[in-house]
């Protein structure tokens, strides 16, 4: 019984969080080729068991004379079989259900038929809506009203959608035929899918259960067989009727619970009655040891004699009531996550939304039945369970995608949909000199001049087209960076590198080939000097010959010259 309610309460938080995802556009399929026919037969024959121990006759056909490949995502796949064949078998206590699989030109498509209570014309077009419960007959009252919906969003999410035909049950002629089919149409091939999101794996997947079919198959096996009673006492609130009893609904008064519902030994119930000093106690409490869930009257002490043990420093409303309290929770960022659940006596509509609005997870008016008050407390306390989980994994995260962060070797920095800059880490603090005490409102004016138009232009566009862009600047420090800048749901996200040393490689390669340049025009002009000076020597050389020709003693001294200016010239240059 417990594993059995432990993957019940598994399946509901897994529906309800598929859903949020869906919802937010945050769900990806992995889609793959697949034979529909064998794996959709593969999953409804799990059923089979079930459903024929409970005298349904139930079978699974499929055309494949037809067959093309259709492309699924396994997991999604599962809980859409599930959902429509399990959703058939709850409201069928009496015939057959029948699950089909064939094709058609462009299409695969999945019906389940049963000859179940049918649907009346004003719920036909509420059934696919979130939380709507049907108020027909079935096997059991048990659900959130949202299977079906999330089924509608799934199919979606496979380019598909689904029909509905139904026929309800006519009280004065219950031999006239009654009964849904519900029919999923996938088209074939992919090209409809994000290719990003289609897997070519042609593997063969062997069909098992999986946990959230296996909480199906096992919630299916726990619905009795309805026994009809004449008298609208012994139908269900919810319009349904009840189940053969499996326990003694007043054991609850001799100590022992006996209902579908456990609660572990370690969960935390905290009940603020309406004897409580006006919450403070409350709140209290719940700041020294977090609950994993808070029962709280709406309706309290209206004074406070001002002697609160452990109240410390904290200032509480003397004249606190339920729906202050709440608020007072909700503002705590350590206790904010909180389940709480407001019990009263007002039954109006406008305290339910008050209670609501004020951030309670759930309202309930006195007098209200125990069971009814058990099962919303094991929910929202799991789903806290849940919440407090994720809120630490994200908690986690953070601090590590911060240290990260924190590491990295390149300046990174985040702005809104405005371009204001709202994060920025160590690193980019260091490489741009801007003072990590000061806002970030002014980060443009450190920012060489020379660039401060260009990078403006350059986070203006990405904005708007939502196309990344970069570019090199340099700061008011001499710092030159390359600034790579992307566009995000809410903004921008870019980095900025420190390329200063390349630059700097560069200016020093620039000045070594200027200062080669000017050595060499230096050479080349004492190479034109010593040249117009040997020009001179030779010129004056030939007048002093023509001279020596008349003169034999002035000959011989212009012959000593010209040797000894050989020899040093040789002497010089080897």
């Amino acid at each position: 019984m417990t594993t059995r309610n432990i993957e019940r309460l598994q399946k509901l938080v897994d529906s309800l969080m598929d859903f949020t995802r869906v919802e937010g556009g945050r769900m990806y399929g992995r889609f793959r080729a697949t034979s529909l026919a064998d794996f959709t037969t593969d999953l409804a024959e799990l059923f089979r068991n079930p459903i024929e121990k409970n005298k349904i006759e139930y079978s699974v056909t499929s055309d494949r004379a037809n067959e093309a490949t259709a492309y699924v995502d396994h997991d999604l796949w599962e809980k859409i079989v599930f959902n429509l064949i399990g959703n058939a078998f709850k409201y069928t206590l009496a015939g057959q259900v029948h699950v089909h699989s064939k094709y058609r030109p462009g299409w695969a498509e999945f019906s389940v038929s049963d000859t179940g209570c049918g649907i009346s014309a004003n719920e036909k077009d509420r059934v696919f809506e979130r939380f709507h419960r049907s108020s027909a007959t079935a096997r059991s009252h048990e659900g959130t009203g949202i299977g079906l919906a999330l089924t509608r969003e799934l199919v979606k999410l496979h380019g598909g959608y689904i029909t509905l035909e139904s026929t309800p049950e006519d009280k004065d002629n219950p031999d006239a035929s009654h009964g849904s089919t519900f029919t999923v149409h996938i088209p074939l091939g992919h090209e409809h899918l994000p290719p990003s999101n289609v897997e070519e794996d042609t593997a063969i997947v062997r069909v098992g259960l999986r946990a959230y079919g296996r909480a199906v198959i096992e919630e299916a096996k726990g619905w009795n067989k309805i026994k009809l009673m004449g008298d609208d006492k012994d139908r269900s609130e919810s319009g349904g009727s009840e189940s053969l009893p499996t326990s003694n609904t007043d054991s609850s008064r001799s100590g022992e619970f006996s209902g579908v519902f456990r609660f572990s030994p370690e969960d935390t119930i905290l009940i603020v009655d309406d004897n409580a000093q006006n919450g403070i106690e409350g709140l209290v409490a719940i700041e020294e040891k977090a609950p994993d869930l808070v029962l709280s009257d709406v309706m309290m002490p209206g004074e406070s004699d001002g002697d609160v043990p452990n109240a410390g420093a904290n200032s509480y409303d003397p004249g606190m009531d339920g729906i202050q309290f709440v608020t007072t929770i909700r503002e705590r960022p350590g206790i904010s996550w909180t389940p709480v659940i407001l019990l009263t006596a007002k039954s109006a509509e406008e305290a339910r939304v008050e209670g609501l609005t004020s951030g309670a997870d759930d309202y309930i008016s006195k007098p209200f039945k125990t069971q009814e008050l058990l099962a919303r407390a094991h929910l929202h306390l799991n789903l806290g369970k849940r919440k407090r989980e994720l809120m630490n994994l994200f908690e986690e995260r953070t601090k590590e995608i911060k240290i990260v962060s924190d590491l990295s070797p390149v300046g990174i920095f985040r702005t809104d949909s405005r371009g204001e800059m709202t994060y920025t880490n160590r690193r980019w603090h260091e490489i741009t000199d801007y003072p990590s005490s000061q806002p970030l409102t002014n980060w443009l004016w450190n920012v060489h001049a020379e660039f401060q138009k260009d990078v403006l232009e350059l986070t203006t566009r990405v904005l708007k087209t939502g196309e990344g862009g970069s570019m090199e600047i340099r700061w008011q420090n001499e710092c030159w960076t390359k600034l790579q800048v992307e566009k995000i749901s809410n903004g921008l996200i870019g980095t900025v590198t420190d390329v200063s040393d390349r630059h700097f490689y560069e200016a020093a390669r620039i000045a070594q080939a200027q200062e080669r340049e000017a050595i060499a025009q230096l050479r080349a002009a004492d190479a034109e000097r010593q040249r117009a000076e040997a020009e001179e020597r030779r010129r004056a050389q030939g007048l002093s010959l023509q001279r020596g020709y008349s003169d034999p003693g002035y000959l011989m001294y212009l012959i000593v010259e010209l040797l000894v200016d050989v020899t040093s010239h040789e002497i010089r240059q080897p």
